[in-house]
């Protein structure tokens, strides 16, 4: 019901439950600062907290989904009932998970997370990462707390979490239940998404990651006019939800230059399939720049070597470059960082990293067709 003081509206509409709502059509409650907030009839109702009405609600979830039927439905039961029997236990609990992507670490989350389990605060930290991959192992070997994507370990902190700390804005990318129809969960993983980014933002990307389609509790930034951009755009988060705290994975770049040339392109989203790709003018130009004559003949006679280092999305074309005098590198970013003295790329924001080392950069923008909006930085100045 809406009333401006001389007309007034009023509108009956259909509740929809947005990712991030913590509710959904299967779990219509969540418990939430020792209260209990459930949906029925179009209305929210709050109350303190009650065991026996936990429960009653969660038979009913459990009806409901037995009647709407799915798959996983069976696992998303036993979660839902071990959630209800341990609550009372867990509930006190400070957990907070740490996330770069689920193949691979090597970004904010993992430098936050080395930093944060040497604070005696008493939250119990864990860092989540695909167990068959190199940065599980390697990380494994220098860190407590390093658990394997998907495992029981990490369903049960993921549900219980207060926090969860990611490099990474897609839920996908946080969600052990993501493939395992994930909304059945609803209503228990209450967490509160803190955003670190992997890149800085100069481009306007409000589209994707304003609060109507993530709702995140910190959007980090890294300076002053970043912030602005973010306050100012069409994002809509409150100020103190954008702080200015720098980048946790600039506090550990170290510069011990080399004759290297390292070569690191962006990719863009709407070349997914190999046909669209392979007959991109991204391809071509990319292609041509990695197997030019001159500059291998170059580099040759003056002793530099040139390391590629393509965008996680890239690596599936890998196998399309020609790479006979080049370097196709798998090392962390911060050791590529570390040993070039040259960076060419065209629009990726590894850039900032690499002028935070006071190294030179050069934009290549032969094709112009970034996939983002242009933002409030320009390259020209």
């Amino acid at each position: 019901v809406f009333s401006d003081g001389k007309n007034s509206v009023e509108m009956e509409n259909n509740i929809i439950f947005r990712e991030f709502a913590g509710l959904s059509v299967q779990g219509n409650y969540l418990i939430k600062d020792n209260r209990i907030i459930f949906f029925r009839l179009k209305t929210f109702y709050i109350m303190p907290y009650s065991y026996i009405k936990v429960l009653k609600l969660e038979l009913k979830s459990i009806v409901r989904i037995l009647r709407l039927g799915g798959p996983f439905i069976t696992q998303a039961i036993f979660y839902r009932l071990l959630y209800v029997m341990i609550y009372p236990f867990w509930k006190n609990k400070k957990i907070w998970l740490f996330v770069d992507r689920q193949e691979s670490a090597d970004d904010n989350a993992e430098h936050l997370f080395k930093y944060s389990i040497e604070q005696d605060d008493g939250i119990t930290k864990y860092f989540a990462i695909n167990k068959d991959c190199d940065d599980y192992r390697r990380l494994n070997k220098d860190c407590d707390n390093v658990i394997a994507f998907g495992s029981f370990k990490h369903k049960l902190n993921y549900l219980f979490s207060e926090k969860i700390v990611i490099s990474q804005v897609t839920r996908a990318r946080l969600n052990p239940f993501t493939h395992e129809n994930n909304r059945l969960y609803e209503g228990l993983n209450t967490y509160k998404f803190c955003f670190l980014q992997h890149g800085v933002t100069k481009d306007d990307i409000s589209w994707w990651i304003k609060k109507f389609h993530k709702n995140l509790y910190m959007f980090l930034t890294v300076s002053e006019m970043e912030r602005q951009s973010i306050i100012n755009g069409h994002y809509n988060y409150d100020e103190d939800r954008v702080p200015v705290l720098g980048f946790p994975r600039f506090d550990n770049l170290t510069s011990k230059s080399e004759k290297q040339i390292l070569i690191i392109p962006t990719w863009r989203r709407d070349l997914e399939n190999y046909k669209d790709f392979i007959s991109s003018g991204y391809y071509e130009n990319l292609k041509n720049l990695l197997s030019d004559e001159r500059l291998i003949e170059k580099c040759d006679e003056l002793g530099y070597k040139i390391v590629f280092k393509p965008h996680p999305e890239l690596l599936k074309f890998r196998d399309l470059f020609k790479l006979d005098n080049i370097e196709l590198s798998d090392e962390p970013f911060q050791k590529l960082f570390e040993k070039a003295s040259l960076m060419i790329t065209d629009f990726s924001s590894v850039a900032f990293d690499f002028a935070y080392l006071k190294k030179p950069v050069i934009y290549y923008h032969e094709n112009d067709d970034y996939h983002y909006e242009k933002g409030y930085y320009d390259y020209q100045t």
